[in-house]
C-alpha cells in the first residue's frame, strides 16, 4: 500500500509452527541478530504471575523459514517455534494435536516482545556477526574453562564474555564445594545482577564480586528463566 511506501522495516517477529508447545519449551531463533536482544527476550519471558517458558536459543542461521529474507536484508529478527515433531508435513498432523493454551501463551509473549521493541528508546540494530555464528559457536563460547593456575577464586566462578550480550557474562566453570557451587550455579548460567546492580561488562562484574564482604545476591538466567541465588563467603 502507498501508506507504507516510504517505510522501512526495523524488526521482524516471525511465528513458525507454534501450535505444538510441549514441556513449556519454546525455541528462539535470531536472538543474536541484535545486541541485547536475548536480554530483551528474557525480560519479556519473566513476568510476574506468568509461568516463564524454558527458552532454547538456537544460533544457527539457515534459509529455512520466512525470517531468512529479513536477516539477509540486515534486519534484526526473532522467530518463535515450538519444535519439530513426528507428524511434521504429514497428514497425521491433525487439529486435535494442537495445544491451544500453548498458542495463547506464545501469542501473549509475541505481543509483549513487539511492545518492548516499539517502546524502546533506541531501535534494535543489526549485528552482522550473527550471520557467521552457529550452534557450534555457542558450544565453544559456553564450553568449560578451568580456573587460571591453581586458584579457584574467592567465589569459585570462572566466566566468559559474550560479545552479543556483554552485560551478562557466561559461567563456564564452577569449582566444587565453593560458594558458587553451594548457591547452585551451573556452567552455562548467565550472570545478570549482583545485589540488584547490573554490569556494564565482565570486568565490572568481577570488581563487584570482589567488593562483597560476606554475602551477595546474584540474579542469573538459565534457559531464559531468571532466578536469584545467594553467595555466602566461606571462613577461609
Amino acid at each position: 500500500p502507498k501508506s507504507l511506501a516510504d517505510k522501512k522495516p526495523v524488526f521482524c517477529l516471525n511465528l513458525d509452527m507454534v501450535g505444538r508447545l510441549r514441556d513449556n519449551r519454546l525455541e528462539i531463533f535470531g536472538a543474536r541478530t541484535s545486541p541485547g536482544l536475548r536480554s530483551l527476550l528474557v525480560a519479556t519471558n519473566n513476568t510476574d504471575g506468568v509461568e516463564p517458558f524454558s527458552l532454547a536459543f538456537d544460533w544457527d542461521t539457515v534459509e529455512d523459514s520466512d525470517h531468512w529474507s529479513f536477516i539477509s536484508s540486515r534486519i534484526p529478527t526473532v522467530m518463535l517455534h515450538t519444535g519439530l515433531h513426528d507428524q511434521y508435513h504429514r497428514p497425521t498432523d491433525t487439529i486435535d494435536r494442537i495445544n491451544h493454551d500453548g498458542i495463547r501463551d506464545v501469542a501473549a509473549m509475541t505481543l509483549a516482545i513487539a511492545v518492548k521493541v516499539a517502546d524502546a528508546v533506541e531501535l534494535p540494530t543489526f549485528r552482522p556477526e550473527s550471520r557467521n555464528e552457529s550452534n557450534a559457536t555457542r558450544r565453544r563460547l559456553e564450553e568449560a574453562a578451568p580456573p587460571a593456575g591453581t586458584s579457584r577464586g574467592r567465589w569459585g566462578i570462572v566466566s566468559r564474555t559474550d560479545p552479543c550480550e556483554p552485560t551478562c557474562p557466561i559461567v563456564v566453570s564452577v569449582a566444587s564445594d565453593s560458594p558458587a557451587s553451594k548457591a547452585g550455579l551451573r556452567q552455562g548460567d548467565r550472570l545478570m545482577t549482583l545485589n540488584g546492580e547490573t554490569f556494564q561488562d565482565q570486568t565490572e562484574m568481577i570488581m563487584k564480586l570482589r567488593s562483597i564482604a560476606k554475602t551477595g545476591k546474584l540474579t542469573i538466567e538459565r534457559q531464559g528463566i531468571v532466578t536469584a541465588v545467594t553467595l555466602e563467603a566461606t571462613s577461609d
